[in-house]
This record gives C-alpha cells, sequence and structure tokens, in this order.
C-alpha cells in the first residue's frame, strides 16, 4: 500500500525531468542556430598569410599580403567563383558574428586594383572589391575555375595601399570560399552564407612586431706610409738611400748615375681621392756646396762631364694607384725638381687618386750626378711627404 501511494509522485517527477530536458536542448538548439554554419565547411589547408614587413603601418607606410592555401581533402568545391577575406583585430574563429578593427585604423585598408595572382587564379576573370570601409577583401569570377579537393592550390598577392595596424600586436584574417559570386559580394559577418552558401573557410593569426634599427659607423680612413724596404705599409721599413756606385757619385758615364727607389703605401676610402705631395727645403746640399737641380720640368738626364743634376720621378707600380701628376710623372731617363714648389708651405703635389682605394704602392726614384768641378762633400737632402685626403 505504501508503495501503490509513492507511484504518482515517482510519475510526476519524471515528466517534470523529461520537460527540463527537452526544454534544454530547446535552448541549446536556439543557440547553435544562432552561429552561421555550413554543412559541408572544410577548413582550407596550408593556409597562411605572408606578410612583406612586419612593422605598424604610418600615414602612408604600405605592404604586401601574399595569402596561399589549399582547397581541403574532403572538400565539395568543384569550381571556384569566390573568395572573401575579412581581417578581425579580435578573432579568426569562423562563426564568431562580429570582426572589429584594430584601434587607430580599419585593417587594413586596401585597393580593388594592384591585385597579382597564381596558382588556380591564373586564369582570367578574376575582379577584386572591398566590403566593410575596406576591412573585407572579395575576389570574383563568374565563370571560376574548376578546381580538385586536396591538391589544388590558390596564391593570392594583395598589393596595393595596404596597411598593417597602427598598433602593435596580433590581428587575424578569416577566409571563406564560395562556388557563387554572390555569396563573396554579399558576405556579412553575422552570416557569412546570406549571398550564397560558402563552401570552406579557415582562420589565421598575424601580427606586427617592433623593428630594430642596427648602426655601424665606418670613420673615414687613410693609410699612408714610405718606405725603402718591403711590400705595404705593415710590413715596409725605412732606410737613408745612398745614390751613385757604392754611394759614390761618379762623373762618367753613358747613363743617369745612381737611380734608386722609395716606396709610397696608399689606401683610403676618401671619395674624393688622396693627394701626396713632397716637401723639400733645397737640392742635394754639403755645407756651402750644392749640386744643381733637375729644373721645373722633366729633364733628360745628362751624360755630360761638365754637368751636375739631382732630381726625382714617381712612377705608379701599384694596381689602383693612378698616374704621378705636376711634372714628376717623367719617363725613364727623365728627373725633376721644382725648388720652389718644394719649399712652399705644403709641399708640390707628385701623386693624386682618383677615389677610394685598397692599398697600393708608387715608386719614387731618385737619381744625382756629378760634374768635374762638383766638390767633394757628403750631400744630402731630406724629403717630407704628405698626404691629403679628401671625403
Amino acid at each position: 500500500m505504501l508503495k501503490g501511494k509513492k507511484m504518482p509522485k515517482i510519475s510526476q517527477m519524471l515528466r517534470r525531468m523529461a520537460y527540463l530536458a527537452a526544454s534544454t536542448l530547446v535552448s541549446l538548439g536556439s543557440i547553435v542556430a544562432l552561429i552561421p554554419q555550413s554543412a559541408s565547411a572544410n577548413p582550407v589547408s596550408s593556409r597562411s598569410i605572408q606578410m612583406s614587413t612586419s612593422s605598424n603601418a604610418g600615414s602612408s607606410a604600405t605592404t604586401t599580403y601574399l595569402l596561399n592555401f589549399t582547397i581541403p581533402t574532403g572538400s565539395s568545391m568543384t569550381t571556384l567563383r569566390g573568395i572573401v577575406i575579412d581581417f578581425c583585430s579580435n578573432s579568426p574563429i569562423i562563426g564568431d558574428t562580429t570582426c572589429s578593427g584594430t584601434v587607430g585604423t580599419t585593417v587594413p585598408t586596401m585597393s580593388t586594383t594592384g591585385m597579382v595572382s597564381g596558382g588556380v587564379l591564373t586564369a582570367s576573370g578574376w575582379t577584386a572589391g572591398t566590403l566593410n570601409a575596406n576591412r573585407t577583401y572579395t575576389l570574383t569570377n563568374a565563370t571560376g575555375v574548376a578546381v580538385t579537393a586536396g591538391s589544388s592550390v590558390v596564391t593570392l598577392t594583395m598589393s596595393t595601399a595596404i596597411q598593417n595596424p597602427t598598433t602593435l600586436g596580433t590581428f587575424y584574417a578569416r577566409i571563406y570560399t564560395y562556388s557563387a559570386t554572390a555569396g563573396a559580394t554579399g558576405y556579412l559577418v553575422a552570416n557569412p552564407d546570406t549571398g550564397a552558401v560558402h563552401v570552406d573557410d579557415g582562420g589565421i593569426a598575424l601580427s606586427t612586431a617592433n623593428q630594430i634599427t642596427v648602426t655601424a659607423k665606418v670613420q673615414e680612413s687613410l693609410t699612408f706610409c714610405v718606405y725603402t724596404a718591403g711590400s705595404d705599409c705593415a710590413g715596409g721599413t725605412v732606410a737613408g738611400i745612398s745614390l751613385g756606385t757604392s754611394g759614390v757619385l761618379v762623373v762618367y758615364n753613358a747613363a743617369y748615375v745612381g737611380a734608386t727607389t722609395a716606396k709610397i703605401g696608399l689606401a683610403s676610402n676618401a671619395s674624393g681621392g688622396v693627394i701626396v705631395r713632397a716637401k723639400n727645403p733645397a737640392t742635394l746640399t754639403s755645407g756651402a756646396f750644392t749640386i744643381t737641380a733637375q729644373g721645373n720640368s722633366c729633364t733628360a738626364d745628362s751624360t755630360t762631364t761638365t754637368v751636375e743634376q739631382f732630381g726625382f720621378r714617381v712612377s705608379s707600380v701599384g694596381a689602383n694607384q693612378s698616374a704621378a701628376t705636376g711634372i714628376y710623372g717623367c719617363s725613364s731617363g727623365q728627373h725633376a725638381f721644382h725648388t720652389t714648389n718644394l719649399n712652399s708651405t705644403y709641399g708640390d703635389e707628385i701623386l693624386r687618386t682618383t677615389g677610394a682605394q685598397d692599398e697600393s704602392q708608387s715608386a719614387i726614384e731618385f737619381a744625382a750626378k756629378a760634374a768635374t768641378t762638383t766638390e767633394p762633400g757628403i750631400y744630402t737632402s731630406t724629403f717630407t711627404y704628405i698626404a691629403t685626403g679628401t671625403y
């Protein structure tokens, strides 16, 4: 009897539970119905967007986006006629009913021209467009192109007037594909299937970042040396030069007596080149006696016993070196010595390079000859060389 009395209450409880479960299912069904869905949609595979720069956009800074994706395995797409790329600051999730631009600008700003495509989009007839104040990029083709699920690749370059967000950080893109152009032209973020049901879709995350400026300083440089032995400035050594045969000038000789060389090493990044000048207060001198200077132009070496001479010439021996300048670019068997210019404040120009260059050599050949009447003694002459770069 007690069990008989409880049966109505249990039955009532079961009926109430069934009613609540049914109500819950109805409510969940209503929520799901609010989210736009495509029953056959598959996520496009190998999807990415390359950016030509990750810097945040300035007032006129533009970038290029390269979109790539593959029609997914299992897709029902056979003819592609429409594509939508919607750029959002809040979410890449397909089915989210809002898509917001970033702070400071709608992202990205795009032109309807300048679209360059690849993959299956190489066929003609595609038209680019924008929606939602340039936030959304569309591509349509009434004829369309045949695609194969799992293999057809879509490549799209967007390269005209595209701007990254002004605020650094992550933003997103949502991709939708359509077999009807009306799907792309009628796209609404609240319901991507308003114009026509989309076939496949997918989300992508992108991000802007700070740029790093690397600074390297290159100083003005000038390597300059004078040496008598060695092959370059690093290993060259200098010693006095003795003219004549065993250091003694002679009178009788068919050729000019006593020729020997010194070297000038020179390297610089001076774009205007380097000028080398020589200074010398006097010709060869021994107390009150002198040996006559060669002159203010290239003078042939004398073999006459009554003539004494002293001079020098400059010749280029380096691959990068320009020829001697001034009066000192004499041929073999000729020398010069401009007493006035060599004794001036800044000296006499003997060499000039044409621009920046690696180290090279120039040879300075000295020559002297005594006459029958030249007074005996030890004759000396000291040269100073000065290099000046023009930057």
